[in-house]
């Protein structure tokens, strides 16, 4: 697939800190995500190819600290992944969607110093992880997904010198994490991490 091998290769070049290589690469993917979700009889998988490729793009000016360019890609990315949720509101895939894309847009907003825009969106982020991992209380992936996402709210918080909602936030993750690591006593990484 065209999509999978440009968008591996941009993430590879990426990774070894080559942007300007992977900035071509992820606007192909991007390129061709777009004729796909235009054409393809899978319209699902080439909107989410689209959403990805609009999210990877907008990362890839995070890495950069283009904030003011990462931002309408991110608030792109977020609108594509709400209206793929849409059509699918059962998907786990589609919530954890939103939720990350949520998480990127915050990120950037913070950076550009819009604490309240960037707790909005870290708040929507939280909301999916929390509805995720209710779901399935077993689920490493969703409950350490909240975690973060309560580690994040913490961290603005503390910028906004709001202790008191900074310590709950993150007395509320250290707990999950917590719970995560006390599950899996063989897991060295978790292990560590909570210690």
């Amino acid at each position: 697939n065209f999509w999978v091998s440009k968008s591996k290769l941009a993430d590879f070049m990426l990774r070894m800190g080559q942007t300007a290589e992977a900035r071509p690469l992820y606007e192909d993917a991007l390129a061709f995500a777009q004729r796909l979700a235009e054409t393809s009889p899978d319209r699902a998988a080439a909107k989410r190819a689209l959403l990805l490729s609009t999210s990877k793009l907008g990362q890839l000016e995070v890495r950069e600290k283009n904030w003011a360019q990462a931002r309408p890609m991110l608030e792109e990315a977020l609108d594509r992944a709400e209206a793929l949720a849409k059509t699918n509101p059962e998907s786990a895939e589609g919530l954890r969607d939103i939720s990350v894309s949520a998480a990127q847009l915050a990120n950037v907003l913070l950076e550009l110093g819009d604490l309240e825009a960037a707790r909005a969106h870290y708040k929507r982020s939280l909301a999916m992880r929390e509805a995720l991992a209710a779901r399935d209380a077993t689920n490493v992936q969703a409950q350490t997904d909240l975690a973060f996402a309560l580690e994040l709210l913490g961290e603005l918080e503390m910028k906004a010198k709001d202790l008191d909602a900074a310590k709950e936030y993150t007395k509320t993750s250290v707990a999950i994490t917590g719970r995560i690591a006390a599950g899996q006593p063989e897991n060295a990484v978790l292990q560590r991490d909570y210690i």
